[in-house]
């Protein structure tokens, strides 16, 4: 009777697992994961594919797209079902510069997300990724080393600007500048401190012209174009936040990763080859970058 009685519970316990895994769980281990971008179908195809790779990855809690649309954007786009989406105001084109930069949709909507979120008020870590990546596995950022006061986050080591003027001129704390970005996993206590400073930040470094160069940026547009990449690093360096930097969480494709290493997330950031066997005796090699494909040209 009892073998009976245990055949009928453990379907029910499964399903009820599987049902506590996907909430985000009881705090203090609710997660969310954010991820940013605007109404246009380069991200679209991007969309789809990172919330299919959360889904099959398991990843605990919710996934939000932060949605930032101009007007215009607003009024042709078709995408508003793709993903679970909380939509903040497009600040592309800056309210009092009108600089163009929709980098800085990124900060602001983390800010705005915090202030205006439901979401926001019940949940413990914030999972924070780039739309261009795949997820692989679970991010359980206590389990890649993540403390309250101590974030976790990939390397970038092309921000050079961390070691020269650039730091001393936009943050008081150069000291603490970390060459981090791409995979950011915080306590949410620690992205409240962090979030309008990242944003303020970005906005300094985006109007300081005078120090865009290569050289200081490591940009090799040296157009700005990683003003808010500088504005995340400055503006914890400010409030006195120090990253765990790990380089084996994340990984380019064609590179290769680290003997024992499986990174759990894939960034589809750069160019990279990939030959297609089209008859035994020919091979044809094809780059291809996320940044040159579009979800027209996808599915054409």
């Amino acid at each position: 009777m009892n073998d009976i009685m245990m055949a009928s519970f453990l379907p029910v316990l499964l399903v009820f697992c599987l049902i506590n895994v996907g909430s985000g769980q009881e705090a203090p281990y609710r997660i969310h994961t954010l991820f940013s971008v605007e109404c246009q179908n380069y991200f679209d195809w991007q969309t789809v594919g990172l919330v299919h790779s959360f889904r099959k990855a398991r990843q605990p809690g919710p996934i939000t797209r932060l949605l930032s649309c101009t007007d215009e954007e607003k009024k042709k786009y078709k995408g508003m079902n793709l993903a679970p989406t909380f939509e903040v105001p497009s600040m592309s084109r800056h309210p009092r510069t009108g600089d163009w930069y929709p980098a800085i949709n990124k900060p602001a909507g983390v800010v705005h997300w915090l202030k205006h979120s439901k979401d926001a008020q019940n949940v413990d870590w914030v999972v924070i990724l780039d739309a261009d990546m795949i997820i692989r596995g679970p991010i359980l950022p206590w389990e890649i080393g993540a403390e309250k006061g101590r974030p976790v986050a990939a390397y970038y080591g092309y921000l050079v600007g961390c070691d020269n003027i650039l730091a001393k001129l936009h943050t008081k704390n150069p000291e603490l500048c970390d060459k981090v970005g791409g995979l950011l996993a915080m306590h949410i206590d620690d992205l409240r401190a962090l979030a309008p400073m990242w944003l303020s930040k970005t906005e300094e470094v985006r109007e300081d012209k005078a120090h865009w160069a290569t050289n200081i940026t490591g940009d090799i547009y040296g157009k700005g174009w990683i003003s808010e990449m500088y504005g995340y690093s400055f503006g914890a360096a400010e409030v006195g936040l120090r990253h765990k930097i790990n380089d084996n969480l994340m990984i380019y494709p064609g590179y290769i990763p680290r003997e024992g290493v499986e990174p759990i997330l894939m960034h589809y950031g750069l160019p990279f080859s990939v030959v297609i066997l089209l008859t035994r005796r020919a091979i044809r090699p094809y780059k291809m970058t996320e940044l040159a494909f579009s979800l027209t040209e996808k599915m054409d």
